[in-house]
């Protein structure tokens, strides 16, 4: 799983990126290879369609949330 969260930094990946997800969460990403992950762009995708509702506090997306899912093995998705 990568995670690209705030806008104070860039993901640049030089070749393929195999992830099981790639949250980009206002965030400058991206992959000039292969994209082998499924992405959710907190800019482009409503992650709450997506993602578990364990995930959210107050309805907001929190990355710590997403890592602590894996981290347990639990899916992060709905």
């Amino acid at each position: 799983m990568v995670i690209a969260e705030y806008n104070h930094g860039v993901v640049r990946v030089g070749g393929d990126l195999a992830a099981t997800l790639f949250l980009v969460m206002d965030h400058d990403a991206h992959v000039a290879g292969t994209c082998k992950a499924v992405v959710v762009n907190t800019d482009e995708d409503d992650p709450s369609k997506l993602l578990s509702e364990e995930a959210f506090v107050d309805d907001e997306l929190v990355s710590e949330r997403v890592h602590a899912l894996a981290r347990l093995g639990r899916s992060p998705w709905r």
